[in-house]
């Protein structure tokens, strides 16, 4: 019985995976992915603005723990047999606040401007790169850093009309998220991609609960299944994102991780007929060109070793 309601969660993801093209199967769960959160970003994007942040962060994070736990049942304790908890928690809060702001920008902003802001994270994580653990930093990365910043700038567009102080949000989300990413480097030394998944989630639950308690709003039944929608998806997202990972190589689908503006793009377009302007084009494309460089950099520097 148990397996039969897993299948249903996690439809054949590792029983049907092509073994002979572990890349194509890999960019294809990348894909997945983006379809999984740009559907996310609209369910969130219009959710009725009387439901609390924090319940939509709360819920995020306690339905995925809870499929988490669930799928590694029979290795619970390989789950979360761990020695730096330290640092799980610190990527737990981060992930916390990068939620947080995220969802607050997505109720308050376009979803296509919160997207392409969304992917300044690769240029905080270079940057934090280079000032915690001393990497490489060379004129052709500060060339990029500084496109991509100016690509945000031209999103932002701060003497438009369109301007608020929610669309610094996501520059606040994807500050926290690469905060949260720089942690893997050491995490990935000691414990498994599902036990910090574990914790990032046990951790983002148990740091919300406090103010999900205090800014309590009554849900209807209708309300609470949205919530639930957007905590399964989160995690079936995050699951696919550690098949990827898992059996491709790293280098080939990193660059599908772009399609997600596009994806959020047409999610904006078809639920909410927001059409972006063309500083969210231009900006998002100048952000995308500056960290598709980095990622290739990056692969360069390594293959040098």
């Amino acid at each position: 019985m148990t397996g039969n309601v897993k299948s249903l969660l996690i439809p054949k993801i590792q029983m049907k995976h092509p073994q002979s093209k572990p890349n194509i199967y890999g960019a294809l769960m990348i894909v997945l992915v983006s379809a999984l959160t740009a559907l996310n970003n609209s369910i969130t994007h219009g959710l009725p603005k009387d439901i609390n942040t924090m319940q939509v962060v709360f819920f995020k994070s306690i339905v995925g723990l809870f499929i988490l736990v669930f799928l590694n049942i029979r290795t619970l304790n390989k789950l979360y047999k761990t020695n730096i908890i330290q640092w799980h928690a610190f990527k737990g809060l981060m992930g916390m606040l990068g939620n947080i702001t995220w969802v607050i920008a997505l109720r308050h902003i376009p979803i296509a401007t919160a997207s392409g802001l969304s992917m300044t994270s690769a240029l905080f994580t270079a940057l934090g790169g280079w000032l915690i653990f001393k990497e490489p930093f060379k004129k052709t990365v500060l060339w990029c850093l500084f496109t991509g910043f100016i690509g945000a700038l031209i999103i932002i567009n701060l003497n438009g009309n369109l301007f608020t102080i929610y669309t610094l949000f996501p520059l606040a989300s994807a500050f926290a998220f690469s905060a949260s990413s720089l942690t893997i480097k050491r995490l990935a030394k000691n414990d498994s991609s599902r036990t910090t998944l574990f914790y990032l989630l046990l951790f983002m639950s148990l740091f919300s609960i406090p103010a999900t308690v205090i800014n309590w709003v009554t849900l209807n039944y209708a309300e609470i299944l949205t919530l639930c929608i957007i905590g399964v998806f989160f995690a079936l997202s995050q699951l696919c994102l550690i098949q990827a990972y898992t059996y491709a190589e790293a280098s080939f689908i990193s660059s599908f991780k772009y399609i997600r503006f596009p994806m959020n793009i047409l999610a904006g377009l078809l639920f909410f007929s927001e059409v972006p302007g063309f500083s969210t084009v231009l900006g998002g494309v100048m952000i995308i060109s500056a960290s598709a460089y980095l990622v290739a950099f990056d692969k360069t520097r390594k293959r040098k070793k």
